[in-house]
């Protein structure tokens, strides 16, 4: 019985790739002749003093905003928080002083989150991009499991396994093009050219994804997560407004791809 074909992202024995190019990120070796040589030859300008980063208070609407209204406010860097259908939804949260697996070293943040941590409205869907340090971060999944112990952590595969430890309790693990719906919002993962790693030999074990969200009354929010370029940019719009369309055509995404690339298929 010949097994079924694996989608081109993931890697034969397990894991994830780069399904685009063979080198989508660089190895060890490249990171190190990086340190060595571009950060002594052409070091880097000096950094602006954390005043010069205005900070305003945040607008967002507590508890929730009306279904009606769309509000985005950045938390910093990854981390945003967004009301959508009227659905309070977080993204990549980090509120650590470091991105880093210690306390004493790494980088470290310039200025304080957007919104305190304890100020956060409760709080509907977690998204989580990847694994990076700077992006998912042990203390902020603890706290945020512990004062928000209902919100549903959506994650790419494999990363359920980094959650549930520490606390969270509702976990959906999507694979790119997958869809989840929650309360008349549907999240879908989407591709991302990037990689995944918290350590040495894990290159590429968990996934990495963006997430496109739309909401019943026809809102939509695009998070891109972590990502370069890559072809399948001009997809992730796509499935969002015609995946009834191409559904009921019969298709399959595989045939949707080829379809698009092909762009005989146009979407408004």
């Amino acid at each position: 019985m010949t097994p079924p074909e694996l989608p081109s992202h993931h890697r034969p024995g397990g894991g994830f790739r780069n399904p685009w190019v063979a080198k989508a990120v660089p190895g060890f070796g490249s990171l190190l002749k990086w340190m060595l040589v571009h950060r002594t030859t052409r070091p880097r300008p000096k950094d602006p003093d954390p005043s010069v980063f205005v900070r305003v208070p945040p607008s967002f609407v507590a508890p929730r905003a009306p279904a009606s209204q769309l509000t985005v406010t950045w938390v910093g860097h990854s981390s945003l928080l967004v009301q959508i259908n009227g659905r309070n939804i977080l993204t990549d949260p980090m509120w650590s002083d470091r991105a880093s697996p210690v306390r004493f070293a790494g980088p470290r943040r310039w200025v304080g989150p957007g919104i305190a941590f304890n100020d956060l409205p409760p709080l509907d869907v977690v998204l989580q991009s990847h694994n990076h340090y700077d992006h998912l971060d042990d203390g902020t999944v603890r706290r945020l499991a512990r004062a928000h112990p209902h919100a549903a952590w959506i994650v790419p595969l494999g990363l359920a396994s980094f959650v549930r430890p520490r606390g969270g309790r509702n976990l959906v693990e999507l694979d790119w093009w997958e869809e989840y719906e929650i309360g008349g919002l549907r999240v879908a993962a989407t591709p991302a050219l990037h990689f995944s790693s918290r350590g040495i030999g894990d290159r590429g074990d968990t996934l990495w994804c963006g997430f496109a969200l739309t909401a019943a009354n026809g809102r939509r929010v695009f998070f891109a997560g972590d990502t370069g370029y890559h072809p399948d940019f001009g997809l992730i719009g796509a499935p969002v407004r015609a995946r009834a369309a191409w559904q009921a055509a019969g298709l399959t995404r595989e045939g949707y791809r080829q379809l698009a690339h092909g762009e005989t298929l146009v979407l408004d």
